[in-house]
């Protein structure tokens, strides 16, 4: 996901800090010298990030120590000469194709200031699997009042189920490009959801030799329900039954 951060060695138990106090140190030296430097460091973009992104992800320290550590670096990162980090996040990673959700995204800073005027665009979506969606660019639309940008998901013919969305921000001052970090492409899970229907159920024996039907009785799924059915060992029982999901419907037997 692009997380960065900094550890020491652990050679003496008393003395170590853990990753955050190290990488907490490592901010708080960069960015103090970046301010007294007479010309900009040369640090890439997606360093500066994945160290953001790393402080962000730790939540709630369980220590005082670590909680000064946490909102004093962020503090570093919110105003420092070497590149301002911008954070992209989903308002709800959980959607629902019944209800047609929208997908909200807000870009903030760390400490969640506005950002400038920049583009949101969804790139692409796969499963688990790497599987890619047919889903062409789809830039956001933005709510000025509310500073989110949007999209709604129901044309993007994406059916249920757990997919990466892949995001990419850019600035609309090219002047600002060098202030502040947006990084290449930002990677997040979401979850979609939806109604999903079992229609046409049916219980068939069928004859071993060609695969004809000899008997066939409907189930009833939307009840508890018997069937009594028999069959000699050179037949077969096949199950059929019609998925029905917001965007396909399949025949499964």
């Amino acid at each position: 996901d692009g997380t960065l951060y900094f550890e020491e060695k652990h050679v003496d138990t008393n003395e170590y800090k853990g990753p955050l106090a190290t990488t907490a140190s490592v901010v708080r030296g960069v960015t103090a010298f970046a301010a007294v430097a007479s010309g900009k460091l040369n640090i890439p973009v997606d360093k500066i990030l994945g160290l953001a992104k790393f402080i962000l992800s730790v939540g709630i320290p369980g220590s005082t120590e670590d909680l000064f550590n946490q909102i004093d670096s962020l503090s570093c990162l919110e105003k420092n000469r070497v590149s301002i980090p911008l954070i992209l996040s989903l308002h709800s990673t959980v959607l629902s194709l019944t209800s047609r959700d929208q997908l909200k995204v807000e870009v903030t800073t760390v400490f969640g200031s506005t950002a400038p005027a920049l583009t949101v665009t969804l790139v692409e979506a796969f499963t688990d699997s790497g599987k890619n969606s047919a889903l062409e660019k789809q830039d956001l639309h933005f709510d000025q009042e509310n500073n989110i940008h949007y999209l709604d998901i129901v044309p993007l013919k994406l059916d249920v189920g757990k997919y990466t969305l892949v995001f990419e921000t850019s600035l609309h001052d090219p002047d600002l490009v060098n202030t502040y970090a947006t990084g290449g492409q930002t990677r997040v899970a979401a979850f979609l959801t939806g109604t999903i229907k079992i229609e046409k159920a049916e219980i068939a024996i069928l004859n071993s030799d060609i695969g004809i039907a000899e008997t066939t009785q409907k189930l009833d799924l939307s009840k508890d329900s018997t069937l009594s059915l028999s069959a000699n060992h050179l037949q077969k029982l096949q199950l059929t039954f019609q998925l029905i999901t917001p965007l396909w419907t399949w025949v499964l037997r």
